[in-house]
C-alpha cells in the first residue's frame, strides 16, 4: 500500500482471513484476523479503508466511508454481515439437524446481533433453480471409469492427509491420486513432455468403485485451466525446488505447494539447503520412452495450472520464466481434462512407483522415508567359507519351504 497513490478504499475476496469481530456464546469479544475495516496509508500519506469478503460467498460487506471536501478519506466504519436460513441448522458433531428446542434459541441469540439476518428462498427463484439442479445431479451420477482400488491421496510424503489409506501408503513416494492427475494432464496435453500439478491443487482420494463427474469436480474444485510454457532443464529444477521450500520452510510452510510430476522423477532432500534439494533428475518425455537425465540446457514443454503458473503458492520460477513469450492457455478447464482422461482410460489405477516424481525422501529432520536395507552382517571369525555357504543354502531352503 505505501507504494500506491489516489487508492482509498481495497476491497478483497476469497482470501480465507475473515476481518472483523467474533462475540461467542459467552459474550467474550475477540479479533479474528484484523479489524473490519483494517485503515492503512497509502503512498501520500492518506487513509485506506481494506475490507473483503472471507470465502465462499460466506459473508457481505457493509462499509461506509467518510470523505473530506479534498475527496480524501476521513473514516470508515462497518461490519460483515451474515445471512443464514434456520432451517437447515445442524449440529456440527454429528451433521444432525436442530431440534425445535435448539433452532428457536439458537436465533434467539443471533437475533441479538446486528450483523446476522435470517433469510428465506424466494419460492419463484428457488423453482427455477431446481430445474437445474435436477440436470445437475443427474450428470454429477455419470459414471466415467472404474475404479479397482483405492488411490490415495496426499500432499507430504508420509504427512498422513488421505481419509482411506493407512500412511504407510504414502510414507515413500507421497500421494497417487495426485500423481494420476498429473499424468493425466500430460496425457490430455499433446504437445507437453512433463506436467506440474501442486499437492494442493488435489483434494481427496479417488475411491474404489465408480469414478463419476462429481468425483473428478469434488478432487480438482477450482477455476483453473491447463497452461503450457517452455523451460530450460535448470528452470525446471528452479521451479521444483521453489515448491519444495514453499512446502517445508518458514512457520507456516504451504504444504500444498509439495509438486507432483508426471514425466520426471527426482530424489528429495529436505535436509538440504534450497537450491540443493532437488537431485538426480530424470525424464521420460511423455511416459513414452525410457528414463535420462535431465539437461539443464534443454528446453522442454511444461503443462501445469494457470495458478500456479503465475508463481503462487511459491513457485516463482514460473512467473519469471527466462525463456520468453512461451506462455499458452490451453483453456482446458483443469477437473474436466482430469474428467475427460477418466472416461478416456474407463479405468483409473495408481501409477506404478516408476512413475511416482518423488522417487525418495529424506525430510528436513534428515530422516529418510526409503531407507536402504542394513548391510550384511560379517561372518564370525575362524568360520570357513564352505560352513556359512551351507548355512545360507540351508536358509534359503527353508524359506522357500515356507514360501
Amino acid at each position: 500500500m505505501a507504494t500506491l497513490n489516489h487508492v482509498d478504499v481495497v476491497v478483497g475476496g476469497d482470501a480465507h482471513a475473515l476481518l472483523g469481530e467474533v462475540t461467542d456464546l459467552t459474550g467474550v469479544s475477540t479479533r479474528t484476523e484484523g479489524p473490519f475495516p483494517t485503515n492503512l496509508t497509502n503512498g501520500s500519506g492518506k487513509t485506506v479503508c481494506v475490507v473483503q469478503s472471507w470465502w465462499g460467498a460466506r459473508t457481505f460487506g457493509k462499509l461506509q466511508v467518510e470523505f473530506d471536501s479534498n475527496g480524501d478519506v476521513t473514516s470508515c466504519t462497518g461490519k460483515p454481515q451474515f445471512a443464514y436460513d434456520s432451517t437447515t441448522f445442524k449440529n456440527a458433531t454429528d451433521d444432525a439437524a436442530f431440534t425445535a428446542t435448539q433452532k428457536t434459541a439458537m436465533v434467539s441469540y443471533l437475533n441479538t446481533l446486528d450483523n446476522w439476518h435470517e433469510t428465506t428462498p424466494d419460492p419463484s427463484t428457488a423453482a427455477s433453480l431446481k430445474v437445474y439442479k435436477d440436470q445437475v445431479s443427474i450428470l454429477k451420477a455419470t459414471k466415467l471409469a472404474d475404479v479397482p482400488e483405492n488411490i490415495c491421496f496426499e500432499r507430504i510424503p508420509g504427512q498422513g492427509r488421505s481419509t482411506l489409506c493407512n500412511v504407510s501408503a504414502s510414507y515413500k513416494h507421497g500421494g497417487a491420486a495426485c500423481q494420476l492427475v498429473a499424468k493425466g494432464f500430460l496425457h490430455r496435453t499433446k504437445t507437453a513432455d512433463i506436467a506440474i500439478q501442486n499437492g494442493g491443487g488435489c483434494r481427496v482420494d479417488i475411491a474404489k468403485g465408480d469414478f463419476t463427474i462429481n468425483d473428478g469436480y469434488t478432487m480438482l474444485p477450482f477455476s483453473n485451466t491447463i497452461v503450457t510454457l517452455k523451460m530450460t532443464g535448470a528452470e525446471i529444477k528452479a521451479v521444483l525446488e521453489d515448491a519444495l521450500s514453499s512446502s517445508h520452510d518458514g512457520a507456516d510452510p504451504s504444504t500444498g505447494a509439495y509438486p507432483y510430476v508426471a514425466g520426471l522423477r527426482m530424489d528429495v532432500d529436505m535436509s538440504k539447503a534450497k537450491g540443493s534439494r532437488v537431485l538426480n533428475v530424470e525424464i521420460n518425455s511423455r511416459l513414452a520412452g525410457s528414463w535420462s537425465n535431465i539437461d539443464t540446457s534443454a528446453t522442454y514443454e511444461v503443462a501445469t495450472n494457470n495458478y500456479i503458473a503465475a508463481g503462487k503458492d511459491g513457485y516463482v520460477t514460473f512467473a519469471k520464466s527466462s525463456v520468453a513469450g512461451t506462455y499458452a492457455d490451453t483453456y482446458m478447464e483443469y477437473a474436466q481434462t482430469m474428467i475427460d482422461y477418466a472416461r478416456e482410460m474407463k479405468t483409473l489405477v495408481a501409477p506404478p512407483v516408476a512413475e511416482m516424481s518423488t522417487k525418495s525422501y529424506i525430510n528436513l529432520n534428515g530422516t529418510s522415508h526409503t531407507p536402504s536395507p542394513p548391510p550384511p552382517t560379517p561372518p564370525p571369525s575362524g568360520a570357513s567359507r564352505l560352513t556359512h555357504t551351507f548355512t545360507f543354502a540351508a536358509l534359503l531352503a527353508g524359506f522357500l519351504v515356507l514360501y
